[in-house]
């Protein structure tokens, strides 16, 4: 399912001072090794490339999506199967913060806040299904921390490590929260800086980002091919390509992977929403003035996953069992094709079943069964009367 996704503005504070890559065109070439009381100085590796995208210290964004369909997952006997959503928008806060910042570690902590708010209405002339009516009455919400650990090993080989803790759900207040709607994750990557312009790492990661606790291996790659292009990857969560306009201004085409689980009451039933959406999307930076940044964004939205989990561990499944014998009844006309058509759901189901062929033409019928038994089918599991 795809929706148009409108306008999403952001103004943020760019951190420069966080990684940033010293420009060594001036450097000093005196060489300091002719004095006898001059010492080796160890070198370690930043963790940010020529030209990368800015990080930003503090962030307000807002989010539009236009008009798309929700399906209904369970379904519910005497409610929509589906839903017209006509708009989805929200807030979006971020604060980042250094804690440390040398050149042998930089430790970041921050916090965030998201809310999405849903304008549903029912299709079909029925009533809304109780889990999307609670979805847009409240909507979804989500708060949390997060911390950044980065500890280069030398010039070269660095550990980067990223924990996150977060509390969502679908709250009409403060005290509906519960302990149920925390989520967590985490990921380590170890990753070598073979020069200014490129750093390649492998990890792993937990995560919730297509709506249910997963954990996958990472690609994470950022490359500065010459002065103006560039990528910036923490694969399979983001990707994007850079094209740097000018320093005041770029340009990223990419996509990035959203979601987390969500704790929700409806119908007096407790309940999880796990949501998952790919976003593949154009992204406008501009540097207004000195540290102040402004980024519009514009992109599609693609479903992942939007359905509800009863307990909120993991993948839901479903399994299917046979629910007692069949009765059938075929026409006169393409005697073979109606009863194949019809038998073998049944057999694939593990139900019994009893035929009844047209009276004009029960003969391709009673063979075709016969055919199934000489071929091992046992006797009783096909009937013909």
């Amino acid at each position: 399912m795809k929706t148009i996704s409108l306008l999403s503005i952001c103004v943020g504070l760019a951190f420069f001072a966080v990684g940033q890559v010293t420009d060594t065109t001036d450097a000093d070439l005196t060489d300091y090794s002719a004095f006898s009381d001059a010492t080796a100085v160890k070198r370690y590796a930043t963790q940010k490339v020529l030209n990368q995208s800015a990080q930003k210290l503090i962030g307000v964004g807002y989010e539009f999506h236009g008009s798309h369909n929700l399906p209904v997952t369970p379904q519910v006997t005497g409610f929509a199967n589906s839903s017209s959503v006509s708009a989805v928008q929200g807030l979006r806060l971020q604060a980042n913060f250094p804690v440390i910042s040398n050149d042998k570690a930089i430790l970041n902590f921050g916090a965030q806040y998201w809310n999405s708010n849903y304008n549903i209405s029912p299709t079909g002339g029925l009533p809304i299904a109780p889990p999307l009516g609670k979805l847009s009455a409240h909507g979804l919400h989500s708060a949390g921390v997060f911390a950044t650990f980065f500890k280069p090993l030398n010039q070269k080989l660095l550990l980067i490590f990223q924990a996150e803790a977060n509390i969502n759900g679908s709250y009409s207040s403060f005290n509906a929260v519960t302990a149920r709607g925390v989520t967590w994750g985490g990921s380590a990557i170890y990753a070598w800086k073979k020069n200014d312009k490129t750093i390649t790492g492998l990890g792993i990661s937990r995560t919730y980002r297509m709506g249910r606790p997963i954990v996958i291996p990472i690609l994470y790659s950022y490359k500065t091919y010459n002065d103006h292009w560039g990528h910036e990857l923490i694969l399979p969560a983001r990707g994007f390509l850079r094209h740097n306009i000018n320093p005041k201004n770029l340009l990223m085409l990419g996509y990035e992977l959203e979601g987390n689980q969500y704790e929700m009451v409806a119908n007096n039933q407790q309940l999880f929403l796990q949501r998952g959406e790919i976003k593949p999307r154009l992204q406008f930076e501009k540097q207004l003035k000195n540290f102040i940044w402004m980024s519009l964004q514009a992109g599609m939205r693609i479903n992942g996953r939007f359905g509800e989990n009863p307990e909120g561990t993991g993948r839901v499944v479903v399994s299917h069992h046979p629910v007692g014998p069949s009765f059938l009844i075929t026409p006169w006309n393409f005697p073979l094709a109606m009863a194949t058509r019809k038998i073998a759901p049944a057999i694939a189901a593990g139900c019994t079943s009893i035929i009844k062929p047209a009276a004009l033409t029960p003969l391709t019928t009673m063979y075709f069964v016969k055919t199934l038994e000489d071929a091992g089918l046992p006797k009783g599991v096909v009937n013909v009367v």
